[in-house]
């Protein structure tokens, strides 16, 4: 059996540290990097988020108060009418705004199929509210009974079901089930594709 002198077996454990010190800086490293890119995500998807759930905030308010105002047998009044044109521009304000975010994300997978299921739900409703908001300044009797089954319909298009995905920093409260318009499923599925993984694999490291 090869016996090795103290200088040797020094310089062999001082060798073995070494690469080992090696290998933990690259491991680290690798998850800055991780966790840098992850953050940068993060800061690239949370204002796209925060465009979209304040539109669909309004939304919500815009479609509701319609709702109201069609059932009510007198005509809408000033106010009710003028509450309903602040809320469908600002709906419109935050998707204009959310809409361009996300159309210059281009390293976001499966984007161009969200944006394209957004603008299909967007000009559906954008088309439905003129005639709506001219109707509910009508008297009931007057009303086409037809559009208040299609009003509902057509802006549950804009919004998802209660079970949808939700994940990690960019989850939206799980309240009501209309509380995300159905388009911001990006968010939870990119997040979880691009952030959570690396953020998850840090915290464990």
């Amino acid at each position: 059996m090869p016996t090795f002198s103290i200088r040797t077996t020094l310089g062999l454990v001082i060798g073995v540290l070494g690469i080992m010190l090696v290998a933990i800086s690259a491991i680290s490293l690798n998850q800055a990097i991780q966790r840098y890119y992850a953050a940068q995500k993060v800061a690239t998807l949370a204002p796209i988020s925060q465009a979209f759930f304040r539109s669909l905030q309004q939304h919500r308010l815009e479609r509701g108060n319609i709702m109201i105002a069609f059932r009510a047998d007198a005509p809408a009044s000033k106010d009710s009418i003028d509450n309903i044109s602040a809320q469908r521009d600002s709906t419109k304000d935050g998707y204009n705004t959310g809409y361009a975010l996300l159309s210059a994300t281009r390293d976001l997978p499966g984007a161009a199929p969200i944006l394209t299921k957004l603008k299909s739900a967007q000009d559906a409703v954008e088309a439905m509210r003129p005639k709506m908001m001219a109707l509910i300044a009508q008297p009931k009797d007057q009303r086409d009974a037809q559009a208040m089954q299609e009003w509902p319909r057509v802006t549950q298009g804009y919004l998802p079901r209660s079970a949808d995905r939700s994940a990690g920093p960019m989850k939206m409260p799980s309240t009501p089930s209309t509380l995300a318009i159905s388009g911001m499923r990006f968010s939870a599925a990119a997040v979880s594709t691009c952030t959570i993984t690396p953020i998850s694999l840090s915290a464990r490291a």
